[in-house]
């Protein structure tokens, strides 16, 4: 989440307030650079995503005014919005339809839940999946770029390793 964006703290410096923590918020340019680096040919993104979750939606109006402002990347985003896991098949025959090149998963957990609703019909397109959060990928089997909270030491110490 991208506390500044959401309002929590006014700026990635200090909260000003005895807010404290860390985020898992990657700025886009970063994710999209590296789909960029992954699929050099990459122009046309789709992404899924419930405009009900604020993580995913805040994640694709950055995306948004990012590739507005100064897509110097040459990525088109086109956008699909669902409201229950059942609309997962035809947003993705959508965005297939509209000859996108890959799909994008952001932070959404009604997506993440239910990945293999998007795999099952982008693959046998061979569209591949491109993630933002490390817990997707062993379902998508696809690139992800995101940081792996696991891998924290203060997270091993009170989680446990992890598998």
């Amino acid at each position: 989440m991208n506390p500044v964006a959401v309002g929590i703290t006014p700026n990635w410096e200090t909260s000003g307030s005895n807010v404290a923590g860390n985020s898992n918020w990657i700025p886009t340019d970063e994710i999209f650079k590296f789909f960029k680096k992954v699929m050099p040919e990459l122009k046309n993104m789709g992404v899924i995503y419930q405009p009900a979750n604020e993580v995913s939606s805040m994640e694709i109006k950055t995306a948004q005014e990012l590739l507005d402002k100064e897509n110097t990347l040459g990525i088109n985003l086109i956008v699909v919005k669902i409201d229950k896991a059942n609309d997962l098949g035809s947003a993705t025959n959508t965005l297939i339809e509209k000859k996108v090149e890959a799909i994008w998963i952001p932070h959404d957990r009604l997506v993440d839940k239910n990945l293999d609703i998007i795999k099952a019909i982008a693959s046998p397109n061979k569209i591949p999946i491109l993630l933002s959060t490390i817990t997707t990928i062993a379902a998508a089997e696809k690139n992800r770029y995101g940081r792996d909270s696991h891998k924290l030491p203060w997270f091993r110490k009170i989680i446990g390793p992890h598998s």
